[in-house]
């Protein structure tokens, strides 16, 4: 099975280490004067990384380490040009483990990975719940994005806990927001695993963070999740649709589940975009969908300041 590594946190870092950086090289540190806070030689050599190992699994390890020795003395600048590159580092890692892994990833759902505990549920196994303990180790896991696809990815909190306080406040606020999210699997199979309002609250989320932080380098990317998000809430998905048809040859009708979201996010957020594109989708008629499609990305684009391929 070919699999494909773009999900969550892995599509957003995949793209982002596809554009080349004009940034600093992460390890040019600051060329400030010496500050007295800054600890003698002697433990910088001490504290100096190991060679890089061969494994692969510890070579992720060796990458994530190798870039937290060196933020305490980077600019706000350079740390976020260090987390572009980690993940351009840790991304081909990631998908030598999944081929590695091909023949234990196809048949995770084997019998032998998982025991029945009751009539309704299952339990992972001995056996696989030794194998994710071994990822873990390595701040790796198993996730499961439906219709029997498993991937390997960082841990949803990987990036927050080891950049930290060390980085800036926009980096903190959006590592935050994506080991938040990313804990929960928010569509498989073109349908929404998470409710409408859920959805609402993740754009919103992502609604503050552009609102308070516009200029930050990883605003480009804040708002292609951003945009994806208001496409699925206002168009939904395959399987998640937001207009339904009650009989053959009747108008389409607004889903109440959407409907209910849709009023709950205009009266908290008024004046928010999200809320202006509410409205200005539910003034084209239920069935015309395509032309609500090119509409609303038409906004988004003015409005975000990006070119779009919803």
């Amino acid at each position: 099975m070919r699999r494909i590594l773009c999900t969550g946190f892995l599509l957003v870092g995949l793209s982002a280490c596809q554009e080349e950086s004009t940034a600093p090289k992460p390890n040019a540190l600051s060329k400030e004067s010496p500050s007295t806070n800054r600890p003698p030689d002697s433990v910088v050599a001490a504290q100096a990384i190991a060679p890089m190992p061969k494994d692969i699994y510890q070579r992720f390890v060796w990458y994530g380490n190798k870039t937290k020795k060196q933020l305490t003395h980077s600019t706000p600048q350079q740390i976020h040009a260090l987390y572009t590159q980690l993940i351009a580092q840790q991304s081909p890692l990631l998908e030598t483990m999944m081929t590695q892994q091909t023949a234990f990833l196809d048949n995770y759902y084997a019998p032998k990975y998982w025991q029945q505990k009751c009539n309704e549920c299952i339990r992972p196994s001995a056996l696989l719940l030794a194998k994710q303990q071994k990822m873990a180790r390595f701040g790796l896991e198993y996730w499961e994005i439906g219709e029997g696809i498993v991937l390997i990815r960082p841990q949803a909190d990987y990036y927050l806990k080891l950049f930290g306080a060390d980085a800036p406040a926009d980096m903190q606020a959006y590592l935050k927001i994506r080991s938040k999210q990313d804990k929960v699997l928010d569509q498989s199979d073109a349908g929404l695993i998470i409710s409408f309002a859920e959805l609402g609250q993740r754009i919103h989320e992502w609604e503050q963070f552009l609102d308070t932080y516009p200029k930050s380098p990883l605003a480009k990317e804040a708002k292609i999740q951003y945009a994806m998000y208001q496409n699925w809430f206002l168009l939904g998905l395959d399987n998640t649709p937001t207009y339904h048809r009650e009989a053959e040859g009747e108008g389409a009708q607004v889903e109440p589940e959407a409907e209910a979201a849709w009023t709950k996010y205009q009266q908290r957020y008024p004046n928010s975009l999200t809320a202006r594109l509410i409205q200005s989708t539910l003034a084209i008629p239920p069935q015309d969908y395509d032309l609500k499609q090119q509409q609303l990305q038409k906004r988004q684009e003015q409005a975000l300041g990006i070119k779009l391929n919803n």
